[in-house]
């Protein structure tokens, strides 16, 4: 199995309004923080952006002083080759480890991809992913 590396991923709550997530980013950009990843979904009048920066501390007070709803999570970066099944295996040893997972998100880059996993059950995850390296 490839490597993997346990991060905080930054979460922010918003309504589903023009021009809302470009709020967030701008927030970011003024402060020069960089998101390496990110997965937006919305349900109905409100949706959630969640993200990875290269400066945590500063995007949550950033994000804070503009008056934005914001939660810390911890997530999970599975590396792996950026080729066909790399997923799969990483996706077959955590079912044979009995680890579910809340959601997931993926990018990639150059030969590498990563999947960012919020397992229900972090401890586990890891062990399970440690077994594999």
């Amino acid at each position: 199995m490839k490597n993997y590396n346990i991060l905080k991923q930054i979460s922010v709550f918003l309504e589903n309004e023009m021009g809302r997530t470009s709020e967030v980013t701008n927030v970011l950009a003024k402060k020069d923080i960089n998101i390496l990843a990110f997965n937006l979904s919305g349900v109905n009048d409100y949706g959630l952006f969640s993200f990875i920066v290269d400066d945590v501390p500063a995007a949550e007070k950033a994000l804070k002083e503009a008056h934005l709803a914001v939660k810390l999570t911890d997530v999970i970066s599975v590396n792996c080759p950026n080729k066909a099944g790399a997923l799969t295996e990483i996706l077959d040893h955590l079912t044979d480890g009995g680890v579910s997972i809340d959601y997931m998100y993926a990018f990639q880059y150059a030969d590498t991809s990563s999947a960012i996993i919020r397992p229900t059950d972090m401890n586990k995850c890891k062990d399970v992913l440690a077994k594999y390296e």
